[in-house]
């Protein structure tokens, strides 16, 4: 029987930070191939849906009295959007989108409690 413990099954512990940032890495050559075959309005798309997400996920972490600096800054939201942004047409209108990254953040994250708590992937829940 093998130890668990020996050094070379350890796997290292990464934060969400970390784990966010590799994600949002490998989505990058995806959403410039995207913009080079279909349309350059995906990349106005994805970062108008970033900063848009970044502003709700404050505004609900304020309702909820928490911390902003942490929440903000482990790129769980911006991810979110990222993808969102993606799924969605990059005609769609900037208030659609609005709703969109509102939706997101409210019902997708913050409904079920946050980060980790939420049964569904946010991104998802908004596009439906």
């Amino acid at each position: 029987m093998i130890a668990l413990d020996t050094p070379a099954l350890r796997v290292p512990r990464r934060t969400v930070r970390q784990t966010m940032t590799q994600v949002m890495l490998a989505l990058v050559p995806g959403t410039l191939i995207y913009a080079l075959l279909i349309d350059i309005r995906i990349v106005i798309q994805v970062a108008v849906t970033c900063l848009l997400v970044l502003l709700f996920e404050a505004l609900c972490l304020m309702l909820r009295s928490r911390p902003l600096a942490p929440a903000l800054s482990d790129g769980s939201a911006v991810l979110a959007g990222w993808l969102l942004a993606l799924c969605l047409p990059p005609s769609l209108p900037l208030w659609q989108l609005c709703i969109g990254a509102a939706l997101l953040i409210t019902l997708g994250k913050h409904l079920f409690g946050g980060l980790g708590n939420n049964p569904f992937n946010p991104a998802m829940v908004a596009y439906a």
